[in-house]
């Protein structure tokens, strides 16, 4: 009996083992081959390691002219914006000034400043996406002095500045060209300006006006306030609208005494312009607007130099007053002065 016992445990592992062996029979003919699977597990990660391998020399190959391709794009933006909001703002500060003197509207000053002043706001506003919208050569100095505004954008802005200036001017001139045909005269000491937006001097009788060193002054002086202010106003709270405002304000102030320019692009863009409409379309503005340049330049140019220091010194009288302040009033930083916290803005 014992024996028989024996015999069939042993009959039944040998069936287990049977069906065991059939089951790996069928799987390896139904399944992929073992070889051909880890091939092809191997092969993924390689072709990704040499994708990687690719984009870290494509991205080292990149790196090496990064520096150089992306510089050059943003000095283009820049100078896209700087060339864009000029020709903005003074499309309407040239624009009013023609429907005043040869459009036949009774405009007073008053009138041209607020024009003039939402022209700036615009540009400012318009440009701010592409560049830091200076709009002025005189702004753009001071930021070279004493924001470390790099020569070479510097001057793309300046160039800028001028030919968005002189864009302007050629489209209002063409615009009213036969009225400045008909109204401008070739006598130099005549009333009339070469243009009527261009500056020249100021449109007044020979006794009335003010020397070049007069001239120079005024416009240093407008100049330095309008810097002042642009350092000073905060870009985040309606600068663009306050700076509008300051531009109007200063016009109803300097335009009697020099022709509210204090901007050399303002002065040299109708220049230009003069000059090349007098070629073929406007013979008579031949000769105007050739010598007496250089005050409408150099006074903004000055004046900049000076509103920026000015600044520049009163930050640093503040931010002496804040830790005075702050040492005063505990490591809150407590503001007796301004009722709250100390803080400086520069």
């Amino acid at each position: 009996a014992r024996q028989r016992l024996g015999d069939a445990v042993t009959t039944r592992h040998d069936t287990k083992a049977a069906s065991m062996s059939s089951l790996v029979r069928e799987a390896d003919v139904t399944s992929p081959k073992p070889r051909v699977g880890l091939v092809s597990l191997l092969r993924k990660p390689t072709d990704q390691i040499t994708r990687l391998t690719q984009n870290v020399a494509r991205s080292a190959m990149q790196a090496s002219t990064l520096d150089g391709g992306s510089t050059i794009n943003s000095l283009r933006r820049e100078a896209i914006g700087e060339i864009i909001g000029t020709f903005t703002f003074l499309t309407l500060g040239f624009g009013v000034i023609c429907t005043a003197s040869v459009g036949g509207v009774p405009i007073g000053l008053g009138t041209i400043a607020v024009v003039w002043g939402v022209g700036v706001a615009l540009g400012i506003g318009i440009s701010s996406a592409l560049s830091e919208s200076h709009l002025n050569p005189a702004v753009t100095l001071s930021m070279v002095l004493y924001r470390k505004f790099e020569l070479k954008r510097a001057a793309v802005y300046w160039a800028s500045q001028v030919l968005g200036s002189t864009l302007a001017a050629l489209l209002l001139g063409i615009m009213y060209l036969p009225q400045v045909n008909a109204s401008v005269s070739c006598e130099l000491d005549d009333l009339h300006n070469p243009l009527p937006f261009q500056i020249g001097w100021p449109g007044l009788p020979n006794n009335q006006r003010h020397s070049a060193g007069g001239i120079v002054f005024f416009e240093a002086l407008a100049a330095s306030i309008l810097v002042a202010l642009v350092f000073r106003l905060d870009p985040g709270n309606g600068k663009p609208q306050h700076l509008g405002a300051a531009v109007a304000s200063l016009i109803l102030v300097f335009a009697p005494l020099s022709g509210a320019g204090f901007n050399p692009a303002r002065d040299l863009g109708p220049r230009f312009a003069s000059g090349l409409l007098s070629l073929q379309a406007a013979p008579c503005l031949a000769g105007f607007g050739g010598s007496d340049w250089w005050p409408y330049t150099l006074g903004p140019m000055l004046g900049a130099i000076v509103g920026g220091g000015i600044h520049e010194i009163g930050s640093k009288f503040e931010k002496q007053q804040v830790k005075l302040n702050k040492a005063k009033g505990g490591e809150d930083g407590y503001d007796e002065f301004n009722g709250g916290e100390a803080s400086a803005t520069v």
